[in-house]
C-alpha cells in the first residue's frame, strides 16, 4: 500500500498519471505571448555524481543552458536533467561530463541552436613528500553554437607568496648591520589562491593534475597538509628562495601554462589573490593571453 502511494505521489505510471501527457497541453511548447528569443535558459546547480581522475566519486554541480527560439514558450526542463543524468553515468572527469551532457542536450532539445554546460567540482590529489591529499577546485565547460565549439578547464589551488620587496629591504638592513651574506633574508609571506583557465576548441590533452602542477610551480611555494618538521623547514626555505609579487606569480603561471600541449590560439587566463599578512586587505593580479602571445614573448 505504501509503495503504491509513493508511486502516485511521484507521478508514477499508474492511472490516471499515465494519460496526463496526452491529455494536458504542453505549455512549454506553446507560442509565447511575446515572441522574443532568449539567449540562455535552463537548469543551474543540478547535483550529479562525478568520477574524477583520481578515482573518487564526488558531487558535482552542473549548469545546462540553451537558447530558446521566439516561437517556443519554455525549455523542456525534465529532458535537460535526464540528459545530465545520462551523461554522468559514464563520465570520467568534469570535461568528459560537460561534453557528454552537451551532446545529450543537443539530441534531446532539437530546437536549441546553442548549448552551454558548466560543471563545478572539487577533488583531492596526492602531492608533496608524504603524498598528502591536497584539494583543488575545478570547473569544466563546453560551449557549442552553430557549429562552433569551445572547451574550458579551470583549476584553483592554494599556495603561498613571499614578498621580494620586503626581503630586499631586510637584506640591505642585514648588510648595513654587518651580518654575513648568503643566508636567505626573511620576509612576510601570505596564503595565495591561484586559478588557471585554459580555453580552446579542444583541450583533451590537459587534465586537472597538469593545471595543479603549473599553479604550484608559479607561486613561491605550494601548501601541504602533512609535513614533518624538517620537511616544513625545507618548504619555508624554498618559499624564501622563490620570492614573488602577486604580479610575478600571475605572469609565471601564464608563462608555464604556454608549455602545455595546447594549440596556438588557445587562451590562458590567470587570477591570483593573496591574503596579505601585513595589510588589512587582499591583493589581486589577473591576466589573459593566447598561447601564441606567450610563446612569442618567451622568444623576444
Amino acid at each position: 500500500m505504501g509503495f503504491e502511494r509513493e508511486r502516485k505521489e511521484e507521478g508514477g505510471p499508474g492511472e490516471p498519471y499515465g494519460r496526463l501527457a496526452s491529455e494536458a497541453r504542453d505549455v512549454h511548447a506553446e507560442r509565447p505571448a511575446r515572441p522574443l528569443g532568449l539567449d540562455r535558459v535552463g537548469s543551474i546547480g543540478v547535483r550529479v555524481p562525478l568520477r574524477v581522475p583520481e578515482g573518487m566519486i564526488v558531487p558535482a554541480e552542473v549548469d545546462l543552458l540553451v537558447d530558446l527560439p521566439p516561437g517556443r514558450r519554455g525549455v523542456d526542463l525534465s529532458r535537460q536533467v535526464l540528459a545530465l543524468l545520462e551523461a554522468s553515468a559514464g563520465a570520467s572527469g568534469g570535461l568528459d561530463l560537460a561534453r557528454r551532457a552537451a551532446e545529450a542536450a543537443s539530441s534531446r532539445l532539437p530546437y536549441a541552436r546553442s548549448v552551454e554546460v558548466r560543471v563545478r567540482y572539487s577533488g583531492l590529489i596526492p602531492r608533496g613528500p608524504n603524498s598528502s591529499p591536497e584539494p583543488y577546485w575545478a570547473e569544466a565547460a563546453v560551449l557549442s553554437r552553430a557549429g562552433s565549439r569551445r572547451e574550458e578547464l579551470s583549476v584553483t589551488v592554494l599556495g603561498t607568496t613571499a614578498c621580494p620587496c620586503t626581503q630586499e629591504l631586510l637584506r640591505a638592513l642585514a648588510e648595513m648591520r654587518g651580518m654575513p651574506p648568503g643566508v636567505p633574508a626573511p620576509t612576510h609571506t601570505q596564503r595565495a589562491s591561484a586559478t588557471l583557465t585554459v580555453s580552446s576548441r579542444d583541450v583533451s590533452g590537459i587534465g586537472e593534475g597538469d593545471l595543479v602542477g603549473v599553479l604550484e610551480r608559479g607561486l613561491s611555494s605550494p601548501v601541504r597538509s602533512a609535513l614533518k618538521r624538517p620537511q616544513e623547514a625545507r618548504l619555508v626555505e624554498s618559499m624564501l628562495e622563490n620570492p614573488r609579487l602577486v604580479e610575478d606569480a600571475a605572469r609565471e603561471i601564464m608563462w608555464l601554462a604556454a608549455d602545455l600541449p595546447l594549440p596556438e590560439d588557445a587562451e590562458i587566463r590567470v587570477s591570483v589573490r593573496t591574503q596579505e599578512s601585513v595589510h588589512g586587505h587582499d591583493l589581486l593580479a589577473e591576466g589573459r593571453a593566447t598561447v601564441a602571445d606567450v610563446r612569442a614573448a618567451s622568444g623576444a
